[in-house]
């Protein structure tokens, strides 16, 4: 399984925001506005130099990478907590490397595999992408799971909602279509 996301760079640095900021504007934003290609490197190189100096200044670096690491790890215990040791999860990026391409040329020729967007919306901008990629890879045998239905993903969000309430001392009650909070 390919655990796949946007692909943060996890620091300000100005040759990974540059790869980031390039493949976001040549690979997403072209789909909804028409960008001359000439002016992209003119875009990338500011749009770098404005994240490097934003973050440095704040002295931030991106969280995602270690919770995408976690995340791909959690998930391959869970499958391999099933009997099937074969599980294998590693992760891979939309805007940075390891791309997902470099994770398709790697997989054997004919070998099964899923792409999982981590994303909990399907749209032109996370599922779509990474299947425009895999039709043109070549690879018939790997596939994209879909986003979670829509009722599970309401379900978790309400246990979700209902968890952190009750951390923070909430009490949650159902009436009817209500919920009511109380301290």
């Amino acid at each position: 399984m390919i655990a796949l996301t946007y692909g943060e760079p996890p620091a300000p640095r100005f040759g990974p925001q540059l790869a980031y900021s390039w493949r976001i504007l040549w690979n997403l934003t072209r789909r909804v506005a028409p960008i001359p290609p000439f002016v992209l490197p003119f875009i990338a190189v500011a749009r770098a130099r404005q994240r490097v100096g934003l973050w440095r200044s704040h002295g931030y670096a991106s969280p995602i990478e270690a919770i995408t690491r976690e995340q791909a790890r959690a998930l391959e215990d869970v499958l391999r907590a099933g009997g099937d040791e074969a599980w294998q999860v590693q992760v891979a990026y939309e805007f940075r490397r390891p791309l997902l391409a470099d994770a398709l040329d790697a997989l054997p020729a004919g070998e099964p595999a899923l792409v999982l967007p981590l994303y909990v919306a399907e749209s032109e901008f996370t599922h779509d992408m990474a299947r425009g990629l895999l039709a043109a890879s070549g690879h018939t045998a790997v596939r994209v799971v879909p986003a979670l239905d829509p009722e599970i993903l309401g379900e978790l969000w309400v246990h979700h909602v209902r968890s952190e309430l009750a951390r923070r001392g909430f009490t949650c009650t159902d009436s009817g279509w209500r919920t009511i909070i109380s301290l």
